[in-house]
């Protein structure tokens, strides 16, 4: 896996830059309330902007461990990209690219 965003999480939202070969933006991660359990639970933002890049699941791995699965999108891509957001061990959190 590839890293693509580094974030800092405060008070349950995300914040940080996505940084690949072609796209460098901020993004805001923000936590969405809905009574639907398979609905995302995170909408991803450019910050000042109404303009939503993707949304994000709270996942467990096997071993416990909590991530967000995430699917980048805009009209600019081929296809949607699939993502995690994972804890590092600095405190920061990586969102890493799965292809």
């Amino acid at each position: 896996m590839t890293t693509i965003g580094i974030f800092a999480e405060k008070n349950g939202v995300y914040t940080g830059k996505l940084n690949t070969l072609t796209l460098k933006d901020d993004i805001v991660i923000i936590p969405v309330k809905t009574s639907n359990p398979k609905a995302p639970g995170f909408k991803l933002y450019i910050p000042g902007s109404d303009h939503e890049v993707g949304i994000a699941w709270a996942r467990k791995t096997k071993g416990g461990s909590a991530y967000l699965s995430v699917i980048l999108d805009d009209p600019s891509f081929v296809a949607p990209i699939s993502a995690r957001l994972i804890a590092w061990e600095d405190g920061q959190y990586r969102l890493l690219w799965n292809r």
